[in-house]
């Protein structure tokens, strides 16, 4: 076998990891951003009056970090706070997906998929860490150990949905393949 082929082998597996190493830098790039640099609440405010705002929200108070959300006094902090939090799920479930993903292919984990998934949602715990670590050095921003417990959560969603996404393709082509036969 020439070493081109031998290179070019290595350098393929290598490339499964890229995915994971590009949404690791969006979300450390995200971290380091200044509140006022993330915050919705004025395209909130030009998109929809108070009193429409005040009228679609719940009546809920929400206790998170030490800070208290009145939704019908602040409708809309308590809607932002939505909207970061499940940009927190959405996030960390995309990066257990390519973790998990990138996992799969390295050739010693083969026929161990049980190591990629739990990998999966391991790295969202420790690059959760990481993130809550930047953002205690960006303006106006606080670290919140619950985040992390919002990220392993949407890191757990991710792996699951994965899963079966890969359970399911690989059932489909057992079934497609017995067709054939």
């Amino acid at each position: 076998m020439s070493w081109e082929v031998v290179f070019i082998r290595r350098i393929s597996k290598l490339v499964v990891v890229i995915p994971a190493l590009l949404w690791l830098l969006l979300i450390v790039v995200l971290s380091r951003q200044p509140y006022a640099d993330q915050s919705i609440q004025s395209f909130l405010h030009d998109v929809a009056p108070k009193e429409v705002m005040t009228s679609a929200v719940p009546d809920v108070t929400v206790h998170y970090n030490g800070a208290t959300i009145v939704a019908k006094k602040e409708p809309y902090r308590f809607v932002e706070f939505l909207f970061r939090k499940s940009a927190h799920l959405g996030v960390y479930a995309v990066l257990a997906c390519v973790t998990a993903f990138a996992l799969r292919k390295i050739p010693g984990l083969r026929g161990k998929e049980w190591v990629a998934w739990c990998g999966g949602i391991a790295s969202t715990m420790f690059v959760g860490m990481l993130d809550e670590t930047l953002q205690s050095e960006a303006a106006l921003r606080t670290p919140a150990v619950q985040d992390v417990l919002v990220d392993m959560t949407g890191g757990t969603i991710g792996v699951l949905a994965a899963y079966a996404g890969w359970r399911w393709r690989t059932r489909e082509g057992r079934l497609d393949n017995r067709k054939r036969e």
